[in-house]
């Protein structure tokens, strides 16, 4: 299949995500069939113009070029030119997903293990890649406290209702889960039951 692609900037915790999971093809990063390739096609038939350019943030500079493949209709009904605003907003929609994931994920560990909060954020800036440069830990825990608290209670209370229902811990609940279907003491020489048509 032939790779048609684009020329881009994108901040440099976009291309760090795009190094770790997406392979490259002579230099293009090929998103494939996965579900972030959605994001690169609407950002292309997004409108390209620039409004105002005093708004482009200084930012901007620190973007890096990279090469993205896209498939032929997006090449064909789209361009292969992106402006400064369809690159803006596809690092801030890439952005805002890694660190949704990153909150997402430290509410889980806290509610689970009850670790202090700052640790919890911390553990997963690093497993995402995100450093002080990329998002201001202060900014994290103030988003954290605003959207993300309610998601830890969430869990808490799952948490708290498959005790309630199980009568044990998570893990010890997902054994218990699997042991049901276990046979108890299976006997060799039982003979299974033919199936029965109704």
């Amino acid at each position: 299949m032939e790779c048609y692609s684009v020329d881009m900037r994108v901040d440099p915790l976009v291309k760090r995500w795009m190094d770790r999971n997406f392979k490259t093809d002579h230099g293009r990063y090929r998103f494939g069939d996965s579900c972030y390739y959605g994001l690169v096609s609407a950002v292309l038939c997004q409108s390209p113009r620039v409004g105002n350019p005093a708004v482009v943030p200084d930012k901007y500079a620190r973007f890096v070029p990279v090469k993205v493949c896209i498939t032929e209709y997006d090449f064909y009904h789209y361009g292969w030119e992106v402006s400064i605003t369809q690159e803006l907003r596809f690092s801030r929609l890439v952005r805002n997903i890694l660190i949704d994931e990153c909150l997402r994920s430290a509410a889980m560990l806290r509610a689970r293990y009850d670790i202090p909060l700052s640790q919890a954020i911390n553990s997963f800036t690093v497993w995402y890649g995100l450093t002080d440069d990329d998002v201001n830990p202060d900014t994290l825990r103030k988003t954290y406290q605003r959207k993300y608290k309610s998601v830890e209670e969430d869990y808490r209370a799952f948490d708290r209702a498959a005790v309630t229902d199980f009568g044990t811990e998570p893990a010890a609940m997902q054994r218990k889960i699997l042991n049901l279907h276990a046979p108890k003491n299976p006997d060799p020489n039982q003979q299974e039951l033919p199936f029965m048509d109704d």
